[in-house]
């Protein structure tokens, strides 16, 4: 925060703090007024080997837990001059807010490294939520576990600011989601504005929303719940996740609004509803779905519960790569060849 304290001397970039290993028990939310690191112990044990590597240290549980004990939110940077924060190492549990964001309320760019987020309810966004331009996120390898929201249970963010589309980066890797919302949810990622998202090496499961209504990964500009504020120049790129046994209305809600890229995903065994649903109708003659790529996704064709609804057009534009000998590599699918690869 920029001031002296104990002969210190103010920093006047970027707040670092080494937290040690315990829990450190929060009454109220933090409010950052500068840009700031905070890092937990080190999850290591160099007095064992790292069985996947064969080499020293072996990692460890996550050794430092922020906690709001369900009665506060953990972070608000939607004040004080929206700086950006960064967290590495770290557990936080049970935020809790009446409006947005139970664990996390950021008005600047949030930075997640090895990061837990659990047991944290908001009315919208009830692990995360993004506010306005400065609001890029980026997450690498963490957990989001058991956390609650009307929209969003993991994620959500403001749609406008300033009067136009927001935009914003969001790139997520090498996570897993789970256990994230309820029967009253409508969403655990709930995309609008103009987002540039990529959700890459994830695993999302066993997340619940409304059976009637609600979408694991909104990315439409129409739902049963009315219009979205999404960006025809939104983009949703999705590659090489597991997104399975989920219980929704559907596993991705998509229209012809925005840009979207799949590949090498498996978006299945989802129970109760679709695992992919077009929000706007008749999606077989459906000529426009702007998929930009759509490449080796493991999916549900046959019509019924945990059917991935796709329009023709999507069917026989994208092509098979080698080294499959029935198809050259200029040869598109066609809908009999997408059989081969469905899961029955």
């Amino acid at each position: 925060t920029h001031m002296s304290y104990a002969g210190c001397t103010p920093s006047t970039g970027t707040n670092t703090i080494q937290l040690q290993a315990g829990t450190y028990v929060l009454t109220k939310e933090l409010q950052p007024t500068a840009s700031m690191n905070i890092l937990g112990a080190d999850p290591t044990d160099y007095a064992n080997i790292n069985v996947l590597t064969n080499d020293y240290p072996a990692p460890t549980a996550l050794k430092t837990t922020i906690t709001g004990q369900g009665q506060t939110r953990l972070f608000n940077t939607n004040i004080n001059n929206n700086p950006e924060l960064a967290l590495y190492n770290l557990v936080l549990d049970s935020g809790k807010a009446t409006d947005r964001g139970g664990a996390l309320y950021m008005g600047g760019a949030l930075t997640l490294n090895n990061v837990t987020i659990q047991n944290s309810p908001a009315a919208t966004g009830g692990a995360i939520f993004l506010s306005n331009a400065n609001s890029n996120f980026t997450m690498t390898q963490g957990i989001i576990q058991n956390n609650n929201a009307t929209d969003g249970s993991v994620l959500a963010m403001t749609c406008q600011d300033n009067l136009v589309f927001t935009p914003r980066s969001i790139i997520i890797n090498n996570i897993s989601v789970l256990n994230n919302g309820n029967a009253n949810s409508n969403s655990t990622f709930a995309f609008c504005g103009e987002p540039t998202a990529s959700i890459s090496n994830a695993t999302l499961t066993q997340n619940t929303t409304n059976t009637n209504s609600g979408s694991i990964l909104q990315f439409s500009s129409t739902s049963p719940q009315g219009a979205v504020n999404l960006s025809t120049v939104a983009s949703l790129t999705l590659l090489n996740n597991t997104i399975v046994q989920n219980t929704a209305w559907t596993g991705l809600l998509y229209n012809n609004v925005g840009r979207k890229a799949l590949g090498y995903n498996i978006l299945a065994y989802n129970t109760s509803g679709k695992s992919c649903r077009y929000a706007d109708g008749d999606y077989a003659a459906n000529t426009a779905s702007n998929f930009t790529s759509f490449d080796w996704n493991a999916l549900v064709l046959n019509s019924g519960t945990d059917q991935c609804e796709l329009a023709n057009s999507v069917l026989t534009s994208y092509k098979v790569p080698h080294p499959y000998p029935w198809h050259t590599a200029t040869k598109p699918f066609s809908f009999q060849d997408v059989l081969l690869f469905q899961i029955q």
